[in-house]
């Protein structure tokens, strides 16, 4: 079973109004290797720790707190996004491997110390290292060294590709069946590293770089992780008609700038384009029929292994909450949106 993530991948129809671009060829690729896309699926959360963590519970990461809900402290989401979630501790008591991909890149998917099946892409520079260091003069210096010894294409921070995945394919294969795996692939998201065809475009290492005026840019690189996915699954399928995959984002962009107001004052178009993702999913025939349209990613495993074990599936009550960032003043709070505001 395969669990690939495409960080801040949007949904087909905020591509093409919010970019004016059709993904047309690219769903329909999906679905000739047997995908089902779910075409009005949500986050239910608009970052990833917390949207991931959300997903590997099966439930909604927050809890009661005075009249309102907070969300889980990040250092109960990071142990669930490791690996120590409701999710793999079902599969690995009915007999599944877990194996766990990490690109190189984000801290937040980092695999746990003590994960023994552990496969990591690109090594260098992690999130945390950037997120540090681009506050400081340190980061200036470390591209412009870079550019004089003529290395600006291959800085530190320009990986997190789909291809580190396919690069390790073979390895992850080597795990007795059957097996999990979780990957997390940090393109599309920012920086915007990738041209169309893959070559690599200086960039700032700006995991918030959600610039309007970046958005061919954005598209460009989307192009390039499309080129790079559907050989991958070609692969996974080729090899194994039966497989389960599961291929999602964890959120939608912001090139609205919603992160820069305070989620009060997010429209109806902020929150599409940010909870509007790619769910892509793969499942025995029996199944296909209750991955619904509108599908929200809590559900995504609620599903799954209901067809795993022909048990009842049943989805629950969507609901859609922002969650501000460590350098929001509202940080450590979560606001809940009605769903008829998103559905």
């Amino acid at each position: 079973m395969y669990w690939i993530v495409l960080d801040g991948y949007p949904r087909q129809d905020v591509l093409q109004k919010d970019f004016a671009f059709d993904n047309t060829a690219f769903i329909r690729s999906l679905t000739s290797l047997g995908f089902t896309v779910l075409d009005r699926s949500l986050s239910n959360f608009p970052a990833t720790v917390y949207s991931i963590s959300g997903t590997l519970s099966m439930d909604y990461t927050v809890r009661a707190s005075g009249d309102g809900v907070e969300p889980l402290s990040l250092k109960e989401m990071y142990a669930i996004v490791r690996g120590k979630s409701r999710t793999t501790s079902t599969l690995r008591g009915a007999g599944y491997n877990y194996v766990h991909f990490e690109n190189g890149y984000d801290y937040l998917t980092q695999c746990d110390t003590s994960e023994p099946r552990c496969v990591r892409g690109n090594v260098g520079l992690d999130e945390l290292d950037t997120a540090i260091l681009s506050n400081t003069p340190i980061i200036d210096l470390i591209v412009y060294w870079e550019k004089l010894k003529g290395r600006f294409y291959s800085a530190p921070f320009a990986w997190g590709g789909v291809a580190d995945l396919t690069a390790k394919l073979d390895m992850i294969r080597k795990t007795p069946a059957p097996f999990f795996l979780y990957a997390h692939i940090l393109a599309p998201h920012p920086p915007i590293r990738f041209r169309s065809d893959c070559s690599l475009r200086p960039a700032d290492p700006d995991l918030g770089g959600w610039n309007a005026t970046a958005r061919p840019a954005f598209i460009e690189q989307l192009e390039c992780v499309n080129s790079q996915t559907l050989p991958l699954l070609r692969r996974l399928v080729q090899s194994d008609l039966g497989a389960l995959i599961v291929l999602q984002s964890d959120h939608g962009t912001a090139f609205n700038g919603q992160f820069e107001k305070p989620p009060a004052e997010w429209l109806d178009s902020d929150l599409q384009e940010r909870f509007g993702v790619l769910n892509a999913l793969r499942l025995p025939e029996k199944c296909r029929a209750s991955a619904a349209s509108d599908l929200t990613l809590i559900d995504t495993f609620p599903l799954v292994l209901s067809c795993l074990t022909d048990g009842e599936f049943r989805r629950h009550s969507p609901r859609f909450f922002v969650t501000p960032y460590e350098d929001s003043k509202d940080f450590g709070h979560a606001y809940e949106y009605p769903a008829s505001r998103l559905q």
